[in-house]
Order: C-alpha cells, then sequence, then structure tokens
C-alpha cells in the first residue's frame, strides 16, 4: 500500500452514502430470500453439499447455509456459476487454518505445565511468565499485553498478589488450573480415566 501525497486526491468516506448502498443491498437480499425461501429451505434439507464431507460438524453448521446458497445461485446462473465450488473450496482452506490454529493451545498448556514443574512454583509475575513463555517456543508472544491477550481466553488473569511486604500482578498455575485445562483443551485428563475404567 503506497501513501498517498497531500496533493492526490482520495474519494471521501462517507458513512451516510455506505449505509445507503448497504440498505439497497439488505433490500435485495431479502426480496431474494422471500422469493427463494422454499426452494433454499430445499437445498438446505437435502443435506448434500459437496466439498464439506471433511469438515467437522461445527465447520459444516457454519458453512452449510451459505453454501445452500451458492448452489441455488449457481442453478440460476447456469455455466457461469461455480459459486459452490469456490465457497467449499474456501469452506476447506480456512478450516484447515483453525486446525492449525487449534494446536497453540495444547501447545500452550503443556509449556505452562512444563514451566510449573521445571520453577517449582506456581505464582509468575507477566514479565517472568512471558521469558519463560518464550525460551518454550513462544518468542512470537512480545510482550506482556500479547501475554495476557493469550491467557485470558483460557481463563487466567494477572491479579494482585502478596509477596511479603510487596504487591504486584501475577498469574497463579496451579496444579487444579492446569488439570482443568488439559481436560477442556487436550483430553488428557479423560484418556487418563479411560484408562483406569
Amino acid at each position: 500500500m503506497t501513501r498517498k501525497l497531500r496533493s492526490e486526491p482520495v474519494e471521501r468516506f462517507s458513512p451516510g452514502r455506505l449505509e445507503g448502498e448497504a440498505q439497497a443491498l439488505r433490500d435485495r437480499c431479502y426480496t431474494w430470500a422471500l422469493t427463494h425461501a422454499a426452494e433454499l429451505a430445499e437445498v438446505y434439507e437435502a443435506d448434500d453439499f459437496p466439498g464439506l464431507e471433511d469438515l467437522d460438524d461445527r465447520a459444516r453448521d457454519l458453512w452449510e447455509p451459505l453454501l445452500s446458497i451458492a448452489l441455488l445461485a449457481d442453478a440460476e446462473a447456469g455455466e457461469g456459476g461455480g459459486f459452490a465450488e469456490t465457497l467449499s473450496s474456501l469452506a476447506r482452506d480456512l478450516s484447515g487454518v483453525r486446525d492449525e490454529g487449534d494446536t497453540v493451545i495444547p501447545t500452550l498448556i503443556s509449556a505452562l505445565g512444563a514451566i510449573v514443574q521445571v520453577e517449582e512454583r506456581e505464582t509468575f509475575t507477566p514479565s517472568e511468565l512471558l521469558k519463560l513463555l518464550q525460551a518454550k517456543g513462544f518468542e512470537w508472544v512480545k510482550s506482556t499485553r500479547s501475554l495476557a491477550g493469550l491467557l485470558n481466553p483460557l481463563g487466567l488473569f494477572a491479579s494482585m498478589r502478596r509477596n511479603g511486604a510487596k504487591v504486584r500482578r501475577a498469574y497463579v498455575l496451579s496444579q487444579a488450573v492446569l488439570d482443568d485445562l488439559r481436560a477442556r483443551y487436550t483430553g488428557e485428563e479423560a484418556s487418563k480415566k479411560e484408562g483406569e475404567g
């Protein structure tokens, strides 16, 4: 992206014009959906969505309504369509990206467990935990703020803790918390119980 010169004219953004264009598109979509409701329901209920076979149930639930619309659009367009094929390919690609992203959390939980075990303690300041995690392969986490962004969705928050006369923010990584995270995100706890039974 190249920076514009001050003398170079640029079309101004107009929320009012954008709203008008968006409303026109919403109206057209609404009209199309009303006139094709029966066909759309038939396609959706047929549950025959080519290209989505390898997706998990959650991904299929998200993509099937869109693919239903794409299949109807292809039928209307004739040979010039290809919307369903393009959308199926996109669904597979994006689901693959999501699956790759799913490995970060189990790796993070494993790293946190290893840190607690090696350090033989469960309380860490954000800067301590950041350095320790970076040494475990999370060098892409560059600040305590990005560390919080990684840990907060897991329910891990730095809270004020007393250490002697000092009070400072710290993460508490108790064994119970780590076991709960393992059970939720890696299935480790479930597999242990299955092996016992």
